[in-house]
């Protein structure tokens, strides 16, 4: 794992998250949502990025 600091990794964190719950309680309130996938697909991201291998 890369050393990061705690700020930093906050300030990449939160976009993540708050877009999740803007999406899911305000953009699309009524839409059906895996929320334990999209939660797991989060922080799959946030942990991993995008890469390919994980």
């Amino acid at each position: 794992m890369k050393d990061i600091a705690i700020p930093d990794m906050i300030r990449m964190m939160v976009p993540s998250i708050l877009g999740l719950l803007i999406n899911r309680f305000i953009l699309q309130p009524n839409q059906e949502h895996d929320d334990d996938m999209e939660i797991q697909q989060t922080i799959d991201f946030i942990m991993h990025g995008l890469a390919a291998d994980r």
